[in-house]
């Protein structure tokens, strides 16, 4: 088969034609599976998987349970005071002698204690337990001072009080 030069010519404009239409496609497809994947990470931004970690430092709240596990270890089962999370509290060596003196029905009374020591992580702010050191028990409410025993109503002498605050840095 022969081909003139005007059928040549014709047949590269329709190659021509026929590469830009699929470059035109390719690129929105491209731009199509970009979004899949931009929506992907997105969505892997907005939840991420769980990563355990551990960190050391203290949690306060009340105990709610004490118990030996199916290891014989010491447990105390602590709420946290803020956000009310339940944490299985793993006792060693002496930390469990900060509450062993107090009598059972004190303990379990919510008493208020701050546990130091390795804090395992199930994802951020998911704590899975706690390898205790030290315990610190908190005084109870009842030998707080109230409100009577902090303000005084004649400290100032009658002076307003950012007068007197004046007074005392003009002095120190």
């Amino acid at each position: 088969m022969t081909y003139t030069p005007e059928k040549l010519a014709d047949l590269h404009s329709k190659q021509a034609r026929l590469k830009a239409v699929l470059l035109a496609e390719i690129a929105i497809l491209r731009e199509e599976i970009d979004k899949l994947h931009g929506s992907r990470r997105v969505a892997s931004l907005r939840n991420p998987s769980a990563i355990p970690y551990r960190e050391l430092g203290s949690i306060d709240g009340f105990i709610t349970k004490v118990e030996l596990d199916g290891y014989n270890r010491p447990i105390v089962w602590l709420k946290q005071r803020i956000d009310r999370q339940l944490v299985k509290c793993i006792t060693k060596g002496k930390a469990l002698d900060a509450i062993g003196h107090y009598e059972v029905a004190e303990v379990l009374k919510a008493m208020r204690v701050q546990m130091f020591g390795l804090i395992h992580y199930k994802d951020l702010e998911k704590i899975d337990h706690i390898d205790v050191d030290n315990i610190r028990v908190y005084e109870d409410d009842k030998h707080l001072p109230n409100y009577e025993d902090i303000v005084d109503p004649s400290m100032t002498n009658g002076i307003e009080a950012r007068e007197y605050l004046k007074r005392l840095r003009k002095y120190e």
